[in-house]
């Protein structure tokens, strides 16, 4: 029957709703990683990567700061060398420009594949959400990719929340979306289109339904959007 070949995975609502109702700990807040990073900057390293496994916001966003944070590490590793070699280096100082080096250089790794992974995010949001396109066979030519790859990456953004609800049905080869993110919150022959307009979030690019004058939040990744 064709209800056998559909694949559904619970498993990802739950985890959907765990990444949209989970609050962040005051430990992971910003200016607790901000203090961090003034005090000791690997430490704001390991809140800030801890933050961006709950916050899928903040994952589209923190890659080019970690990046940055990454090249300042390589940066204090370089002069430290060079300050340490004009004075007579020890072995306190190889040991700290050790570290420096080598927490910057994985920083500068991560960094570099969260950007990676936030703009792979972003062209499957705007492929799915706004061209509407959910044959996963022409997501995958779209994006030059195989259809394997391309559910992998489409359950992958499923397990972290950006498509809530969402699932794979195999007999068709789609990604069937949520009905609420499928209908755009309208309802029609409602009367409630005309309060509705289409905002793209600034975040992730996604087109959102939002009522007028109203102070909404991005499907999608969670963002927050106004419109006046």
């Amino acid at each position: 029957m064709a209800s056998n070949n559909v694949k559904y995975h619970p498993e990802n609502v739950n985890n959907q709703n765990l990444l949209k109702n989970t609050e962040i700990n005051w430990w992971l807040s910003w200016p607790m990683i901000v203090v961090a990073f003034i005090v000791f900057w690997p430490v704001g390293a390991f809140l800030l990567l801890r933050r961006i496994n709950i916050d899928k916001k903040t994952a589209l966003i923190s890659g080019k700061v970690i990046t940055i944070i990454g090249w300042a590490g390589i940066s204090l590793a370089v002069l430290g060398f060079f300050v340490s070699i004009s004075q007579g280096i020890g072995k306190d100082d190889i040991g700290a420009i050790t570290f420096l080096l080598v927490a910057g250089i994985v920083l500068l790794l991560v960094g570099k594949k969260t950007v990676k992974d936030a703009e792979m995010y972003k062209r499957y949001i705007d492929i799915v959400v706004n061209q509407e396109i959910t044959s996963i066979d022409n997501i995958a030519a779209t994006l030059n990719v195989s259809y394997e790859s391309a559910r992998e990456h489409l359950e992958r953004m499923m397990k972290k929340g950006y498509f809530e609800g969402a699932f794979i049905d195999e007999s068709a080869r789609e990604i069937v979306l949520s009905k609420k993110q499928s209908q755009g919150h309208t309802e029609k022959g409602t009367g409630l289109a005309d309060h509705m307009v289409v905002v793209l979030c600034k975040n992730c690019g996604a087109n959102n339904t939002v009522a007028k004058g109203t102070i909404g939040e991005c499907e999608y990744c969670g963002s927050h959007i106004s419109v006046k």
